[in-house]
């Protein structure tokens, strides 16, 4: 039963870990702050509104980005398509 518990144990670590800050890649290549050159980044969700949707309420409809936020300095870079987390 112990070993049960453990790989439980594992698996929500595992899951947590995609929550937290971590190293990210896009393209192939590793992305680093542009303005620190710092290399962990939270993940947040982006959206991008239009002056259009956000005069009628709408802004449900606009696209999203991602956004990863540099740890050491705050700086929020956007991409279009899905980083791929390297941790």
């Amino acid at each position: 039963m112990s070993r049960f518990f453990d790989a439980v144990k594992a698996g929500v670590r595992g899951a947590m870990s995609q929550f937290g800050a971590g190293h990210f890649r896009a393209a192939g290549k590793p992305i680093a702050c542009q303005h620190c050159g710092g290399g962990i980044f939270q993940r947040r969700e982006s959206q991008l509104n239009t002056a259009g949707s956000s005069a009628l309420g709408l802004e449900w409809m606009d696209k999203s980005a991602v956004a990863l936020v540099c740890v050491s300095c705050g700086l929020m870079q956007l991409f279009g398509k899905e980083p791929e987390r390297i941790d």
